[in-house]
């Protein structure tokens, strides 16, 4: 009887002691992830903006719309059978 509750706190402490490490090892992973940021970007380059009106970008949909139905047009004269 005595055995198996030395064994039952054994394992206890055993549990215990397991998530202890990973509380540790997840503190040392956040700290590290804060402290060095791994992004790759540059912070002195300046943000490119788009200052295109919503006018000059339909019309270059349109534009784009042309192009794809002219790819289309031939193609399918391509593979027309003679």
């Amino acid at each position: 009887m005595r055995r198996s509750i030395r064994r039952e706190r054994r394992n206890e402490d055993c549990r215990l002691a397991e998530r202890k490490r990973e509380r540790r090892q997840a503190r040392r992973k956040g700290s590290k992830n804060a402290v060095y940021d791994l992004e790759l970007v540059n912070p002195h380059r300046k943000a490119e903006v788009d200052r295109r009106t919503p006018t000059d970008l339909l019309d270059v949909v349109e534009a784009k719309g042309r192009e794809v139905a002219e790819a289309l047009a031939a193609l399918r004269t391509k593979t027309q059978p003679d």
